[in-house]
Order: structure tokens, then C-alpha cells, then sequence
């Protein structure tokens, strides 16, 4: 029922009870990630596994926890502990897997997916497939990621499986707008609404409607605003007020009410630490060319990165690099703008060529140069949807 603060309070009387039990730490650990208090949920966690030395389901939480608040380093130490001490599960791989990635090494996040695919089954194969294709996004090798991401929806038909098909058109729609391909993307927010709106879902709800709102088809964005609103007044959670106001946000900005999309992206920060709510304030804001706290709100969002890799598009995460040093650009820091357009560059230098955005970056950081003492040469582009 997504009532994520009356689940956390059942698990922790749970753990008061009986404090022996480990579904509890377990459980209370979960929840702790969908109520905004996530660095509860590691010493959970934690308490958990000294309940159950050699639980590997307990190890991959751990590690899943501790990827999520950028604690990459910790991650791989628990999965070193968990090999020491013999504890064995492909699901381990996972964890491992965003840990690398999070540090930035895509070999070694590769190597570890592609042994989750060889050893997990089916299952694994079909979990290798959507973070190796999380992987080629973070590369900016699109193409691949596309092909893919379109392998796995293969894979959940096969399997008869749809937990993740939502989250692979999603990443399709992702993967076509940074292409500058409208079409496509409104082809898979599309297929994203009639899901999210046959078995309404909040997380589902919102990524639709952001969709929507970036392709324009702005009715059926408020169809599932609809639906939001009506989920939210049914079973009230913070994270589901959250993306409630997040997408009505984004509704409002497509529609020239600034003021009012900034007010709504501040609720759903307030409302829960739900890091596409920076960026879209990032973007209200600069949508009323203010530069200094759009910049703001974009650092924000990047300091998301182990979430944002682990539930998102991590070629958004990359892509805000870019988004952030123009607005730092406008605001006249010209040197970290050159900071975050070289991060920018580095991150994507084996991207697929013909991607305009790269191309666009490359001259505005080369005009950039030009510009040691002036911003004058600050570029024209700034928010997602330039």
C-alpha cells in the first residue's frame, strides 16, 4: 500500500518485541530507504547480519545500503568480508557491481554483472542485463544500452516477468531524449502510463508523467498526475506526497508557471530527499535565470549519484554535469564551469559520436577557454530541456 512510515513503525515495535529476529532489522532497514531516513538503515542492516553472520541476503542489503548513501569503498569491504567468510550468493555480484561504478570503474562493474548474469540463473541474467545496460548509459555508449535494455524486455517476456519493464522503457525514454529522438521517447512514455495507470504505482506514476511532461503530451501527464493525487489521498506516505508534487512541478514549469513549480519542488524535497525534485527545481530555476540557486540545486542532485545509479538513469547523472557547469557559466564561476565540463567530457570521452549534446559541449567548453577574464562567452544552453 506504499504506507512506508506505518510499515517503518510495525518493524521497529517488531524489533522492540523481539529483538532476536532479524526479518525485523531486516525489514526496518527497507523502510528506512523509503521514509527519507536512510542512514538508519545501515546500522539496521548491520544489526541484522550480527544476528545472522552469514545471511547473504543481509550482505547484499548492506552493500546495496551503503552504494546508495555514495559509501562505495564500504560496500566493497562488506563484500570482501562476505567472501571471507565464505557466505556465497550471485546476488553479491550486484552490489559489487554499483560499488564500481560509483567509483567510476565500468571494467570492474562490467566483469561483476556479467558474472551476476553467469551465475544467477535466469534471474541473474535478467538483473546482469538491466545494470550492464545501466552501465553503457553511464558511458554514454547509448546505442548499446538501447539494444541492450531492449534484450532484457525480451528476457521479461520470456520469463513471463514485469517488474522490471517499466523501469526499461523508462530508461529507453532516457535514452531517446538525450538523443534529441522525441518520437521515440513519447513511444515509451507511452507504453510507460498505460502500465503505471493499469496497476497505479508512485515511483511508476511520476517517471511517466516526467516523461510526458518532456515530450509534451501534457494530458496524458495530468492523466497520471490524476492518478497520483488519487493514490496519494488514498494511501498517504511522505514519498508518495513527494513525487506528487514533484510532478506537479514539472507541469507547471511546462507551462510557464515558474513560481509555482518552484514552490511545488520544494514541497517534495521537504517531503521526502527525492533527488529528481533538485533537479527540477534546478531547472525552475533557471527558467527564471536564476543562476546562482539553480546552480544550487544541481549539486544537489548530483550528490545523489548512488541512488541515482542504483534506481535512475545514470546517463541523467552524467548529462547534469553539463547541465550544472552552464548554469555555473551564466552565474559567472567560470572556472568551475570548466571543472564540470572537463568532468563532463571525461565521463562521456567514449560516447557514441554522433550525440549532438557532445558535440555541443566540446564547443562551449572551447569558447570557455577563450573567455578566461569575461563571461561573455557563457553559453545560451542551460536546462534538460535544451
Amino acid at each position: 500500500r506504499e504506507e512506508y512510515e506505518k510499515a517503518a513503525d510495525e518493524f521497529r515495535l517488531l524489533t522492540e518485541t523481539y529483538p532476536d529476529d532479524i526479518r525485523g532489522f531486516s525489514g526496518l532497514a527497507q523502510m528506512s530507504i523509503w521514509t527519507g531516513r536512510l542512514d538508519e538503515a545501515v546500522p539496521a542492516e548491520q544489526h541484522a547480519l550480527e544476528l545472522a553472520p552469514h545471511s547473504a541476503v543481509d550482505f547484499l542489503n548492506l552493500m546495496l545500503d551503503l552504494d546508495r548513501l555514495n559509501r562505495f569503498d564500504e560496500a566493497l569491504a562488506a563484500y570482501k568480508t562476505a567472501r571471507d567468510a565464505n557466505v556465497r550468493s550471485p546476488l553479491l555480484h550486484w552490489g559489487s557491481g554499483l560499488a564500481y561504478l560509483g567509483k567510476g570503474d565500468t571494467s570492474s562493474a562490467t566483469n561483476e554483472f556479467r558474472l551476476l548474469g553467469s551465475e544467477g540463473g535466469d534471474d541473474g541474467q535478467n538483473l546482469a542485463s538491466f545494470f550492464l545496460a545501466r552501465v553503457l548509459m553511464y558511458q554514454g555508449r547509448l546505442r548499446s544500452a538501447a539494444n541492450e535494455l531492449r534484450r532484457g524486455l525480451v528476457l521479461d517476456e520470456k520469463m513471463h516477468s514485469e517488474a522490471f519493464m517499466p523501469v526499461r522503457h523508462y530508461l529507453l525514454a532516457q535514452i531517446a531524449i538525450a538523443r534529441g529522438d522525441k518520437a521515440a521517447a513519447r513511444s515509451e512514455a507511452e507504453q510507460m502510463a498505460s502500465i503505471a495507470l493499469r496497476v497505479p504505482e508512485s515511483v511508476e506514476l511520476r517517471r511517466a508523467g516526467e516523461i510526458l511532461v518532456r515530450v509534451k503530451d501534457i494530458q496524458l501527464a495530468r492523466n497520471t498526475l490524476r492518478a497520483l493525487e488519487k493514490l496519494r489521498d488514498e494511501h498517504p506516505s511522505e514519498f508518495m506526497q513527494s513525487c506528487y508534487y514533484n510532478l506537479s512541478g514539472s507541469l507547471q514549469l511546462s507551462q510557464k508557471q515558474i513560481d509555482a513549480a518552484i514552490e511545488s519542488q520544494g514541497k517534495a524535497s521537504v517531503f521526502f530527499p527525492l533527488y529528481s525534485a533538485h533537479l527540477a527545481l534546478g531547472d525552475a530555476f533557471a527558467a527564471k535565470h536564476d543562476w546562482n540557486d539553480a546552480s544550487q540545486a544541481y549539486e544537489k542532485y548530483l550528490n545523489f549519484e548512488g541512488e541515482i545509479l542504483q534506481d535512475d538513469a545514470p546517463s541523467s547523472w552524467v548529462l547534469a554535469h553539463l547541465t550544472f557547469a552552464r548554469a555555473l557559466a551564466h552565474a559567472g564561476k567560470l572556472d568551475d564551469a570548466r571543472k564540470y565540463y572537463d568532468q563532463f567530457l571525461r565521463l562521456w570521452a567514449g560516447a557514441d559520436a554522433d550525440l549532438a549534446v557532445l558535440r555541443e559541449a566540446r564547443t562551449e567548453r572551447m569558447q570557455l577557454g577563450k573567455a578566461e577574464h569575461s563571461a561573455t562567452g557563457s553559453p545560451a544552453r542551460t536546462t534538460r530541456e535544451s
